[in-house]
C-alpha cells in the first residue's frame, strides 16, 4: 500500500512537533506525545492505492485487532492478504495508572544460554519500565537487553553464572501511579564445584578433635551428592555428620582418629545435565 492518510474530525494529520508517522511494509503507527485535552476524539487510518482505499475507524482501546487487505478493480475482488500481527489500540485518554495485563512467570534456562523475562503493563501515558534483580536496579549493558512496546515488557539475560537466577521485578511508572510484578528464574546446569570456594588438597585435624569440610558447588536441578572415604560410601552416624543445602555441602568427623579418619575422601555430584568429582587427603595428627 501506498500514501498512508491519517485524518481526524476530516482534517489530515501530518507529522511534526509532537507527532509522528511511520509506515513500515504492513505496518502503520501514529505517534502522540505529551497528549492533551484536545487530542481527544475519533481517528481515521485510511490506505489507499491504485486500486482503491481501505479505512479503519469505530474500533475500542484496550482491544486487539488484526487487518486483512482487499484490492479490486474491473476484473472483481482480490483475496484477502494474510491478517496483520494483533495490535492494541489506545486513544488519547484521561491519565491512568499502570495495570498489569499478564505477570511474570517461572523461567527456566540453560546456565550459559540467554534468559528472557516477559510481562504485559500498560497505562497512559506509556509508563517508564525499570527492571530489578535481588532488589538491584539493572542497567542495559551487553548483559542485560530491554525491549518494550508499550505492552510488552521484556528482559533479556546473557546467563553466565549461578547467580543469575532467583527473583526479577518489572515496574511499571507514570505520573498515575506504578505496578510491579516479580518472576523467578532458574538456571539449569551441571554440577560443578564453585571456582571462589576450591577445595584443599590435604586438611588436617588433630587426634580426638573434630574435623569440618566444607564444600560449595553449583548445579541445577539440585544434584545428588555422595561422600567416599575410600571405597566406603559415608551416612550420619552418631560421629559422622553430613548437612546438604542447595548450595553446599557440610561434612562433621566427631572425635577424628588416624587409623578410622585419615586417608582419601571424594565427593561426588551428578544430576541429569552432567556429574562432578573432586578429591582430597584427610591426615590426623597427635598421640
Amino acid at each position: 500500500m501506498s500514501n498512508l492518510i491519517k485524518t481526524r474530525l476530516k482534517l489530515q494529520i501530518t507529522a511534526g512537533g509532537r507527532i509522528s508517522i511511520e509506515h513500515k511494509g504492513q505496518d502503520a503507527k501514529l505517534e502522540i506525545r505529551e497528549v492533551t485535552k484536545s487530542d481527544s476524539g475519533l481517528y481515521r487510518c485510511v490506505a489507499t492505492n491504485k486500486h482503491g482505499e481501505i479505512e479503519s475507524t469505530g474500533l475500542i482501546e484496550g482491544l486487539e485487532y488484526e487487518h486483512r487487505i482487499t484490492a479490486i478493480n474491473a476484473r472483481g475482488l482480490s483475496k484477502p492478504s494474510l491478517p496483520s500481527k494483533p495490535a492494541v489500540l489506545f486513544l488519547p485518554t484521561a491519565e491512568s495508572k499502570p495495570s498489569l495485563r499478564k505477570e511474570m512467570d517461572e523461567t527456566t534456562a540453560k546456565l550459559g544460554q540467554p534468559a528472557v523475562m516477559k510481562c504485559q503493563i500498560v497505562g497512559r501515558p506509556v509508563p517508564e519500565i525499570k527492571w530489578y534483580h535481588a532488589g538491584k536496579e539493572i542497567v542495559e549493558s551487553r548483559k542485560y537487553e530491554m525491549s518494550s512496546d508499550g505492552r510488552n515488557h521484556s528482559l533479556s539475560i546473557m546467563t553466565d553464572q549461578q547467580e543469575d537466577e532467583g527473583e526479577y521485578t518489572c515496574k511499571a511508572v507514570n505520573e498515575a501511579g506504578e505496578v510491579e510484578t516479580t518472576g523467578i528464574l532458574v538456571l539449569e546446569a551441571a554440577p560443578s564445584f564453585h571456582p571462589d570456594y576450591p577445595l584443599k588438597e590435604t586438611y588436617y585435624a588433630g587426634l580426638g578433635t573434630t574435623l569440618r569440610i566444607h564444600a560449595v558447588y553449583i548445579g541445577r536441578p539440585q544434584p545428588k551428592i555422595m561422600w567416599l572415604h575410600g571405597a566406603k560410601t559415608l551416612e550420619n552416624t552418631e560421629d559422622i555428620s553430613i548437612e546438604t543445602t542447595e548450595h553446599y555441602t557440610h561434612l562433621i568427623v566427631k572425635n577424628a582418629q588416624r587409623r578410622v579418619n585419615g586417608g582419601k575422601y571424594r565427593i561426588r555430584l551428578h544430576n541429569h545435565f552432567g556429574r562432578a568429582d573432586t578429591a582430597f587427603n584427610v591426615e590426623i595428627y597427635g598421640m
